[in-house]
């Protein structure tokens, strides 16, 4: 219920008692509403409530090219967007930038965007809507860098084959059926003039290859960040996200696989679920049968994130996630993680259908491997940094 927060700027709205119990004195106070709680009497003027992104940087050693200019890796999400600036000398991240897939007002999931886009027609308004936000991100960077864009030669962008083929302008009619294949999924170079963007006319912007139907060049760009195939052991990537992808493989044989994990992830479905944002609650421990959180920014919460607390984690007193299970279970159908945010049990469900999805593709996989979870070379894949697919161009491009 975070996300349905607003500011009141003019006319009035009455409080009722579902907003006393959510919202502090206050907020109240200032103007802040739940705005499903809110019944019309007449014209209002409103704010919707935002929070100030927690800007996460992976400064992990990576080998890399060294070759002049600026360059811009971007991760074209479903229901995220991700934007570095890097020095393509260095491999330094000079700034960050994150923003939510402004498509996500034509549907959560790719299905339902392969919907409006193929069946409704809507396929230019979704490529111009993400291009023009992409082109926006990289404004903001080249500001927050303070550097030229001139200087800006290269931009690579990676996303699940959807994000591929709405950004690319390609038709998208043939990953609405069975098989859900698509003969386009080889890599895409444009000129930053063909896109309107705010860079040298002549600057590089490649959207890397996908890897089949619905697994995308952002699980390619995990592949080559982390070395997957390169190595001996048997080893397993996740993508999560609301189109979870899944690889599993080493130097000899790769296989993976796409699972519909649904938005839950990314905070989407989940009554108070957001994403990694000042007063976001990013850890949850079961300590002592009593429930302590942390809060990303260390402000009041405002809601959770389900990727950081899907299993909650025991405390001192020896409980784990089967006891922390048991007491979720004995409180009803809410709990209560740090007033005013609440776990509910259909938040509960969201993450168990997401989960199931991911754990599914797993087995799938493995079976096809002849093999089981306990063949994984276990902590062996770690997070690799985003600008491994700029300054790694040859291995991108030929993948």
């Amino acid at each position: 219920m975070s996300r349905l927060r607003v500011h009141v700027l003019e006319g009035q709205v009455a409080i009722n008692d579902v907003q006393r119990e959510r919202l502090s004195t206050e907020e109240l106070a200032q103007g802040w509403r739940l705005a499903c709680q809110c019944a019309l009497q007449d014209d209002l003027v409103i704010e919707l409530r935002q929070w100030d992104a927690a800007i996460l940087v992976d400064e992990t050693p990576f080998e890399f090219h060294p070759r002049a200019g600026l360059g811009v890796a971007v991760d074209l999400g479903t229901t995220t967007l991700v934007a570095q600036l890097l020095d393509l000398t260095t491999g330094r991240v000079l700034a960050v930038r994150t923003a939510l897939n402004a498509q996500a007002r034509f549907g959560a999931d790719v299905m339902s965007r392969v919907d409006f886009g193929a069946a409704q027609g809507g396929e230019q308004q979704l490529r111009d809507l993400i291009r023009q936000q992409i082109g926006s991100l990289i404004d903001q960077l080249v500001f927050a860098a303070h550097v030229p864009q001139g200087e800006i030669t290269d931009v690579v962008v990676v996303g699940n084959t959807v994000m591929h083929h709405l950004f690319c302008g390609l038709d998208i009619e043939a990953l609405s059926r069975y098989p859900f294949e698509s003969e386009q999924l080889g890599l895409q170079t444009f000129r930053a003039g063909d896109l309107d963007w705010k860079l040298s006319p002549e600057a590089r912007v490649r959207f890397l290859p996908c890897l089949g139907g619905f697994v995308g060049s952002d699980l390619l760009a995990g592949i080559l960040a982390t070395n997957l195939s390169e190595r001996d052991e048997l080893n397993g990537l996740v993508d999560l996200g609301t189109n979870g992808e899944i690889v599993i493989g080493n130097r000899q044989h790769i296989l993976c696989a796409s699972t519909a994990a649904g938005p839950a992830f990314e905070g989407a479905r989940i009554s108070m679920g957001m994403r990694a944002a000042t007063g976001a609650i990013s850890e949850v421990k079961l300590e002592d049968h009593a429930i302590s959180c942390r809060v990303l920014g260390n402000v009041p919460p405002q809601g959770f994130m389900w990727k950081r607390i899907g299993g909650c984690r025991g405390g001192g007193t020896g409980a784990g996630k089967d006891s922390a299970h048991r007491t979720l279970c004995r409180w009803g159908h809410f709990v209560e993680l740090a007033a005013p945010v609440v776990l509910t049990q259909s938040d509960i469900r969201e993450l168990q259908l997401a989960k199931g999805a991911i754990a599914a593709g797993i087995r799938m996989l493995l079976d096809r491997f002849g093999t089981s979870v306990g063949e994984l070379k276990k902590n062996s894949i770690l997070p690799g940094p985003l600008g491994t697919i700029l300054t790694a161009p040859a291995r991108s491009a030929s993948a």
